[in-house]
């Protein structure tokens, strides 16, 4: 019964937020400037392991644009938090159960993470990747005590995910591109492979071209 009422309260909370969504969606918009340096960023991308690949020029963007940022990948994937745990773009990275199959599950656990955001003293700037809900959206930024969102523009707006996230990753470093997109891969990983390829008398720099995976 405990668990119910709990439930119920939040669901109330999920609808007085949504309310605000006009609200929300003019605040986040692309014209508000940015400030000149921030503390902590959650960057969220809650979708699989290729959304958060197309989402990392953006992540290239923020670190260099505040380099002394603290930035905190979101991830709704267990292969994208395995795959991005060793990115020197990030600080840190959690991953949310936002793919569960009930529906009102996955606000539950966006929730959960967005008070546990707030008891740590919130953020400075949360940054979201195209595709995202924007009520998910709406809800992470009102419970957690995130101070300003950029959110990437949505499809039709522009003609895929990776465009729409550049128009977003261009606000905070307009050199960069979609081939800066990546997987990180560490250094040993490199290592053990031109060292595969050298036995081999392969020369992984003129005769081969190499795809590297954690």
């Amino acid at each position: 019964m405990r668990q119910r009422a709990r439930t119920v309260s939040w669901s109330r909370h999920c609808e007085t937020l949504i309310g605000t969504l006009p609200l929300f969606c003019a605040s986040s918009r692309s014209t508000v400037p940015l400030p000149a340096s921030v503390g902590r960023i959650i960057a969220v991308s809650i979708g699989g392991l290729g959304d958060t690949i197309l989402f990392s020029p953006v992540l290239k963007a923020l670190k260099a644009r505040y380099p002394r940022g603290r930035i905190e990948l979101l991830v709704a994937s267990p292969l994208a938090q395995e795959a991005f745990s060793g990115a020197e773009e990030i600080d840190s990275i959690r991953c949310i159960g936002t793919h569960h199959p009930r529906y009102a599950r996955r606000f539950v656990e966006l929730i959960r993470y967005a008070r546990q955001c707030r008891r740590h003293g919130g953020a400075d700037m949360a940054v979201f990747a195209t595709g995202l809900n924007p009520r998910m959206a709406l809800l992470l930024k009102s419970v957690a005590g995130i101070r300003m969102v950029c959110r990437a523009p949505q499809i039709p707006t522009c003609d895929t995910d990776l465009a729409c996230n550049l128009k977003l990753a261009h606000r905070f470093d307009p050199t960069v591109r979609g081939s800066d997109a990546f997987v990180p891969v560490s250094k040993e990983a490199v290592r053990q492979a031109k060292h595969m390829l050298n036995r081999a008398d392969i020369d992984p720099e003129r005769d081969c071209l190499m795809a590297l995976y954690p």
